[in-house]
């Protein structure tokens, strides 16, 4: 048990889980992510990814990617993934870097 870790958590009556939320105007909360969760990249935040160490923007986004039995990397390559992003999403989301897996990791350990 970390000890310090769990004072650190109290302040005054509140327990600060390091989630983030939102409460919506019926009072439901929707947790959204872990705050120690969020890299930044470039000064931007980028949440739910794994990070990547980079030397210019700190952290980048990394995929983890399986591929569906049958096809393999030869039919689908890492260039053709980060295109993908790059084409769908905010320039510094996406990813940079694809590793193949054969079962995707399940913990959040920045590689």
């Amino acid at each position: 048990m970390d000890d310090e870790a769990t004072s650190n958590a109290f302040r005054d009556v509140w327990f600060f889980t390091g989630d983030v939320g939102v409460m919506h105007p019926d009072g439901y909360i929707q947790i959204n992510d872990r705050s120690k969760d969020i890299i930044i990249s470039g000064g931007e935040n980028i949440s739910s990814v794994v990070a990547m160490p980079h030397p210019r923007w700190g952290e980048t986004p990394c995929a983890f990617v399986t591929l569906t039995q049958g096809i393999d990397k030869k039919s689908i390559g890492e260039r053709d993934i980060i295109a993908h992003y790059r084409k769908n999403l905010f320039h510094f989301m996406a990813r940079k870097k694809v590793v193949f897996e054969q079962e995707l990791p399940k913990t959040n350990n920045k590689i």
